[in-house]
């Protein structure tokens, strides 16, 4: 009977955990698909981007304020125009979300309200470690190899990836490619932070 038991239970087991696998490949293939429709020429380099700041967060260094005041403030009044979504989810988790400065720009959200959204979500961001990470862009490249997506440089990129995170390091920026086509302005906002105080503020002038 123990062992009926006991088959019964690995059985189970098993089943629950191919489940929870089958569900979080669903969820990479949906978030690569959703970043493919907003930026159609995106490289994998980008999206390796997006699920590195859905598990890590802001990759800036808040340490200094006044430099991070500083850059936010060159990169809202440098440009007359900031193009791209107003705001979208990064990876597949969708722990943080990308918030593009022409929000701050145009005065729908306040600049230190935004300022401190974004300096909370870097310090309360995860604190994760290489081996971690390197396990999770594991099952995040298998979904996106399977997909078989015509992507630009992808061999190039990925051999690169795999060399950077061999190589003890893990933060990757956008590619040229993205840069050119693209060239959206944002900060990264903690997922919590972002539907409590930013997003209505978004929602009030629609």
């Amino acid at each position: 009977m123990k062992i009926v038991k006991y088959i019964i239970t690995v059985v189970f087991v098993t089943t629950l955990l191919t489940s929870c696998t089958n569900e979080k490949k669903e969820q990479i293939r949906v978030a690569v698909e959703n970043q493919l429709k907003l930026y159609p020429k995106l490289t994998l380099q980008d999206l390796y981007k997006s699920f590195f700041q859905d598990y890590f967060g802001p990759e800036h260094n808040i340490s200094d304020t006044a430099h991070v005041s500083y850059y936010l403030n060159r990169d809202i009044d440098s440009y007359e125009q900031l193009p791209g979504v107003h705001y979208e989810p990064t990876g597949y988790n969708n722990n943080f979300y990308r918030v593009n400065l022409s929000l701050v720009k145009e005065g729908v959200i306040p600049r230190d309200v935004f300022f401190n959204a974004f300096l909370r979500s870097a310090h309360d961001a995860k604190k994760g470690t290489l081996d971690e990470w390197k396990g999770e862009w594991k099952t995040i490249d298998s979904v996106i190899k399977s997909m078989k997506l015509s992507l630009v440089n992808y061999a190039q990129d990925r051999e690169a990836i795999f060399s950077l995170l061999e190589g003890g390091e893990f933060v990757m920026h956008h590619s040229e490619i993205f840069k050119a086509e693209y060239d959206t302005r944002y900060r990264i906002i903690e997922r919590n932070i972002f539907q409590k105080e930013i997003l209505p503020l978004i929602n009030q002038t629609r």
